[in-house]
């Protein structure tokens, strides 16, 4: 649940960065900067969220998610 709204988020944010800096190139205006590089860090930080959950449900062996089901498996070790 909390996966999927994070994905939606950067997906959002990242679709919003590259709108306001177009704008910004078009008309030069500091405030369309500033919103493209807001939505831009949102895109990066939520993408990273999303990077970090997913690594603790495999490590911690979540199988009630396909993902993990699938690509994931508990004889394997961390790599050291």
């Amino acid at each position: 649940m909390i996966g999927s709204i994070i994905i939606k988020i950067g997906f959002l944010s990242s679709i919003a960065a590259a709108f306001f800096y177009y704008r910004a190139h078009r008309s030069q205006k500091q405030k369309d900067i500033m919103f493209g590089r807001f939505s831009f860090h949102a895109a990066v930080l939520s993408q990273m969220a999303a990077c970090v959950i997913m690594l603790y449900l495999i490590l911690t062996h979540q199988f009630q998610f396909t993902y993990v089901w699938n690509y994931s498996s508990s004889d394997l070790s961390l790599p050291l």
